[in-house]
């Protein structure tokens, strides 16, 4: 299970992408750089200042602009960047169709200086959730159409689950699988064990981020591919990470024993081992022939586990109530962040009646014209009820 297989972590700080119409998004990956870099032509050692460029998105603003991987970027809209977390507060509070100036150095060209001028784009680029294999036939939106039925038939009645110092929402019937005493592994599955959600969080040392231990450990998005096989038993293959908002990745990935679904994690500095890293995931999937329906609604079951544990991560920054963010109990979490992104994305979301009981809605569940205006409603006979967002 899970709690076995939790001794590893990944690298990189993310540049946000758009989740509402006024932020924009840029589609880059920031890492940061060696103290020093030499120079391809002059044989010539240097000391680097600014970030990485360490992925650019197809199709996003970033590649557009013709900003590519391996490139440094010193300067956005003239502020020095020197840091993963500076480049991203450069860019995260800026609205779609604004531009950016970014100074970039080519190192493959022997440290060429250039500015860009990039327009932040509204949405990630078509296929941002592109799935591995065929089982997720069409991918998931990058902005909700209401009424388009990417989620489940009805609102699903979430219930609490509890084991330890961990805790989740899932339908009835669901119960606990795996919870280790540290409250960092904990995982939850259907009555018939077909469709889990996991949710782990680990540190790993330089030695293991080195791989002594095992390729799986040697980058985010192989030990995100790993742990999805892990939770569901067999060994997974998957697509590259994908780019979301408040610096998590995301992968799809499909096991060689028919199940597929979603990773998502985000990285943090390991205080002990500069070197290091601390990983933070939340997997959810099912049988490979339902994932297109029922793996998101896996995923929307992680995205609520929360565990009371030493290496408990925070919020985002810039996720909290102040701006427009709904959390469980008025109170932000990491999984609050990593849930409002994903079902940004799919259309999906959290919802209470006046009772205090909770669902998991899709679009299908949102009346554009409803008695008492557009919402999510439940229905029982002649009864409908809107429903108010977020989990009480």
């Amino acid at each position: 299970m899970i709690r076995r297989a939790l001794i590893a972590l990944v690298v990189l700080t993310i540049v946000p992408p758009a989740i509402a119409a006024a932020r924009g998004y840029l589609g880059v990956a920031f890492a940061s750089l060696p103290p020093t870099r030499v120079n391809p032509l002059t044989g010539e050692a240097r000391m680097q200042t600014g970030v990485l460029v360490a992925n650019v998105l197809a199709g996003s603003a970033a590649q557009r602009a013709g900003l590519k991987p391996g490139e440094i970027v010193t300067r956005i809209n003239g502020v020095a960047v020197a840091s993963p977390q500076s480049a991203v507060d450069a860019v995260a509070h800026h609205g779609a169709g604004e531009r950016l100036s970014v100074t970039v150095i080519d190192t493959s060209r022997g440290f060429i200086q250039q500015n860009l001028i990039i327009t932040l784009a509204a949405n990630p680029p078509t296929g941002f959730l592109a799935t591995a294999g065929n089982n997720f036939a069409s991918p998931p939106r990058a902005a909700p159409t209401r009424g388009a039925g990417a989620g489940p038939a009805a609102p699903v009645l979430l219930r609490p689950l509890r084991a330890g110092y961990c805790a989740a929402m899932a339908p009835p019937g669901w119960r606990v699988t795996d919870a280790n005493k540290e409250a960092s592994a904990f995982t939850v599955a259907s009555s018939s064990g077909a469709l889990r959600a996991s949710y782990g969080i680990v540190g790993i040392n330089s030695g293991q981020a080195a791989g002594y231990y095992g390729p799986q450990f040697r980058s985010p998005a192989a030990f995100a591919q790993f742990m999805g096989g892990a939770v569901f038993g067999g060994q997974a293959v998957a697509q590259p990470p994908r780019l979301m908002a408040y610096g998590f990745q995301l992968i799809t990935w499909e096991t060689r024993n028919g199940y597929s679904g979603f990773s998502i994690y985000k990285v943090y500095p390991l205080p002990s081992d500069p070197r290091g890293y601390i990983v933070s995931m939340y997997i959810g999937g099912a049988p490979s022939t339902q994932a297109k329906r029922l793996a998101p609604l896996a995923v929307g079951v992680a995205t609520t586990i929360r565990c009371n544990t030493q290496l408990r991560p925070p919020p985002p920054n810039d996720f909290h109530p102040a701006r427009g963010a709904t959390c469980f109990g008025g109170e932000c979490r990491e999984s609050d962040a990593a849930g409002s992104d994903f079902n940004s994305i799919l259309g999906t979301g959290y919802v209470h009646d006046s009772a205090g009981n909770n669902f998991y809605v899709g679009d299908e569940n949102w009346i554009e014209n409803g008695r008492d205006g557009p919402g999510y409603y439940k229905t029982n006979g002649n009864d409908v009820t809107k429903l108010t967002p977020g989990l009480q």
